[in-house]
């Protein structure tokens, strides 16, 4: 045992020393708890705030509680949609790739590619919508995502058999949105 811990044993007793060390432990416990408890109540009144519209203003409140959930998953996904609301799309990609390092999924890919696309990388936001759609092909969003960068970048032929591949795939789920991207997908190969 340690020199110290030789003496509180010493002077206390085994049985109170261990009781002592406990105490100590839930102490400390307590303390990294309760400071982890601010850090979530604080990322959840930020996040309820930015979703009522006010991202780019929670964007000094975002940067603070990044340099505690720097590898949080969860938070630089939050964080990089927020920045994605707030117009910050050079932080969003930026955030995005950290994101991507340590999880990858649909949503992810998806947003990426919507950040691309806003920063007019167009060959970026193909990949990402191609990801997406590949992960999950009954999805309608990402062939949206797909016909519309084709469409900035000048690509008609590749804009037009996007089109045409929307208008003709199966509506697994009905949804207002899936209606909507395959009625504007017919519009656009009648035109």
């Amino acid at each position: 045992a340690y020199p110290v811990a030789r003496k509180v044993i010493r002077r206390y007793g085994k049985e109170k020393a261990v009781k002592w060390s406990l105490g100590g432990l839930l102490v400390m416990a307590m303390v990294v708890l309760l400071n982890e408890y601010r850090y979530e109540n604080e990322w959840y009144r930020v996040s309820v705030r930015a979703a009522r519209g006010y991202s780019e203003r929670m964007m000094p409140r975002y940067e603070k509680l990044y340099a505690h959930y720097g590898d949080n998953t969860y938070f630089l996904y939050n964080y990089m949609a927020e920045q994605y609301f707030a117009g910050r799309f050079e932080g969003a990609l930026t955030t995005s790739e950290e994101c991507r390092e340590r999880w990858s999924g649909y949503n992810l890919e998806l947003m990426t590619g919507d950040i691309c696309r806003k920063l007019g990388r167009y060959g970026e936001a193909i990949d990402h919508y191609t990801e997406a759609a590949n992960m999950c092909p009954s999805r309608f969003a990402p062939l949206e995502g797909l016909y519309h960068s084709y469409m900035e970048r000048g690509d008609s032929a590749n804009a037009s058999a996007t089109a045409k591949i929307i208008a003709e795939k199966e509506m697994k789920v009905v949804s207002a949105d899936a209606m909507r991207i395959k009625r504007e997908a017919k519009s656009k190969i009648e035109n």
